[in-house]
């Protein structure tokens, strides 16, 4: 059943009548100011469903990063599950991309020296023995314990390539037609990709090692920062005024005081996230919640938009959320976006799904 949301529109409509009365050399002039009120039901196609992957570096660096991100994943869940969306949430390691070269025996999911190899782009669920392997590849609101579920899947394990390229893993994963990742990108909702990285991104058409950064001004290169916005806009069918997609990267960053490997900072990683307007969290931290947090209320934020039907008079705009006015705010109420002409909801002001949404507004112009 799908939810709606009520977006009321109310203009004044100015109809002017000028009837002259000739009879004894009169002249009436008489003005009249018709109200319209436009009410109708939008349905709500990008408000509701959420597809998540997560690509977690699993080279040798790694393990307490991955600790940390299971231990705060909750951090991240909460108002998912108490807001009621329908989402999907997947799990891809930094060496999903091998698929492309190396076909299906290539990426080990095995501990020490019991070895177990999978597709590398193939979601995954644990690592090292059955036990500690959920069976479940996509978490989705029907999950039970999803937080156990996911601590689980998150150990994509050490005994991955150095050579960490989460962007071309990423869009691997996407494209492998093959369970249990076929059907994972729906074509309604918004895909978030959230990457947990110390080492920056060296996706490129070759399995040979690469660090160039030159590389990734050659715009025929597939995975320059352009190529992959474009990658992702065709992936969720996109424009920039109606994106439905977002990358966040917990990483290494210049400034941060952070790089943990002594490698590369993550450039590419700010970059990509600063065109998609995701969230950029510190790989250092000892604790992940807060930018957990911060990139689950980023996501909820982006796909809670309400496309207007008219561009409105910004400063006569009212909304409500089941009958309560809420504030024009950046932290706790809504803002106008005028690229996409919508309404944003932001922090605890965003709307439970099946909420009824009313904005009311004088529109720019009649037409």
């Amino acid at each position: 059943m799908k939810n709606h949301i009520r977006i009321s529109i109310i203009g004044l409509l100015s109809v002017f009548y000028i009837a002259a009365l000739t009879a004894c050399g009169e002249k009436d002039a008489n003005i009249s100011i018709l109200q319209s009120n436009d009410v109708f039901y939008q349905s709500a196609s990008i408000n509701n469903k959420l597809d998540i992957m997560f690509v977690v570096d699993n080279s040798g660096s790694m393990a307490d990063e991955q600790t940390n991100l299971a231990s705060n994943f909750s951090a991240f869940m909460s108002d998912f599950i108490t807001k009621s969306y329908d989402f999907k949430i997947s799990v891809v390691g930094t060496d999903a991309w091998k698929t492309q070269f190396a076909g299906t025996t290539l990426c080990n999911v095995g501990t020490g020296g019991s070895p177990s190899y999978i597709t590398c782009a193939r979601f995954r669920d644990g690592v090292g023995t059955a036990g500690n392997h959920s069976g479940i590849f996509v978490i989705d609101n029907n999950t039970l314990d999803p937080l156990t579920v996911f601590g689980k899947n998150v150990r994509t394990g050490t005994l991955g390539t150095g050579d960490e390229r989460a962007f071309q893993s990423f869009m691997n994963a996407l494209d492998y037609n093959a369970a249990p990742n076929s059907g994972f990108l729906r074509s309604d909702s918004f895909f978030a990709v959230v990457i947990v990285s110390d080492e920056d991104d060296f996706s490129r058409n070759s399995s040979s090692y690469d660090d160039d950064y030159a590389q990734y001004n050659d715009p025929a290169n597939p995975y320059t920062i352009d190529n992959v916005v474009s990658y992702l806009d065709t992936k969720t069918s996109s424009t920039a005024a109606t994106r439905r997609y977002n990358v966040s990267a917990i990483g290494a960053y210049a400034g941060s005081g952070c790089n943990p490997g002594e490698g590369h900072l993550g450039y590419r990683y700010e970059e990509l996230v600063a065109a998609t307007d995701g969230v950029l969290g510190n790989i250092c931290d000892a604790d992940f919640s807060t930018s957990l947090s911060d990139i689950q209320n980023k996501i909820a934020e982006l796909s809670t938009q309400f496309r207007l039907t008219r561009v409105p008079v910004v400063s006569t705009i009212v909304v409500t959320v089941n009958g309560s006015t809420i504030p024009q705010s950046a932290t706790n109420g809504w803002t106008y976006n005028s690229t996409a002409n919508s309404i944003v909801f932001h922090g605890p002001a965003i709307p439970s799904q099946g909420a009824q949404i009313s904005v009311d507004f004088d529109p720019v112009s009649l037409d």
